[in-house]
């Protein structure tokens, strides 16, 4: 048996036998009529949908990073259900979503291998789904809480998620090969190196002046410069062998 999140999810849909699969993290819980919500789209039209996370902190937060650690996993759209939020696909993943089977994982191996080791299979699936011209929606009433422990609640768990994000921006636009895949790192990595200058003066700024604001510019820093290394990550962690 292999190990990894992506043999875990390709088996998982290997295994699953009716119609729609619906996943649900191992640090997630379902709320209060979780499955019903979702049997109101189990209706052989929907092709993916996506419910609300909200984060249950499993110990006090460290002092001025209560909003922070909430917009790290927190997920709303702030829309109703049934609405279309394709456009969102790159801030969207497996966790609490349902897909139809034969639609959505058309191989045996729906979930790409080279992201085994870091992450990201998840969002490099819908962002495939969604150039297939398959529609993403919205199921405001399918909650999970995500379970935070304390060790995540932490600077710097929050700061290397947020570099992990910003290199995924830029694989997935690498991902689309030829001159639109160059053009789009290109975007990507510009808007970085300004994300990380900007951020980064303000991260050193604020933990003179306001220093329960330089935790958020920390992180966002860290996304930009993800960006800008994301070439490294690919190259071993991605596209390499596994």
């Amino acid at each position: 048996m292999r190990s990894g999140v992506v043999h875990a999810r390709n088996r998982g849909v290997a295994a699953a036998l009716g119609t729609y699969v619906i996943f649900l993290d191992d640090d997630e819980l379902p709320g209060t009529g979780w499955l019903d919500a979702w049997l109101t789209q189990a209706d052989g039209i929907t092709d993916v949908s996506f419910g609300r996370i909200v984060p249950r902190l499993l110990a006090a937060c460290p002092a001025g990073m209560n909003q922070l650690v909430e917009q790290s996993f927190r997920r709303e759209m702030n829309t109703s259900t049934n609405a279309d939020i394709s456009p969102r696909w790159p801030y969207l993943g497996t966790g609490n979503a349902m897909f139809h089977k034969h639609r959505c994982f058309d191989s045996s191996a729906p979930f790409d291998a080279r992201f085994n080791a870091r992450g990201g299979e998840d969002v490099w699936l819908i962002r495939g789904l969604v150039t297939r011209g398959y529609r993403l929606i919205w199921n405001h009433d399918a909650v999970v809480e995500e379970l935070v422990p304390s060790d995540r609640m932490m600077v710097a768990f929050l700061a290397q998620r947020r570099f992990n994000q910003g290199q995924l921006r830029c694989i997935l636009s690498f991902g689309e090969g030829g001159y639109a895949g160059v053009l789009g790192v290109s975007i990507w990595m510009l808007a970085g190196a300004v994300q990380s200058l900007w951020n980064g003066t303000a991260a050193a700024l604020a933990s003179i002046f306001a220093p329960q604001h330089a935790a958020a510019f920390q992180c966002r820093a860290s996304g930009g410069l993800g960006k800008l290394l994301w070439w490294h990550r690919s190259r071993v962690n991605v596209y390499g062998s596994h």
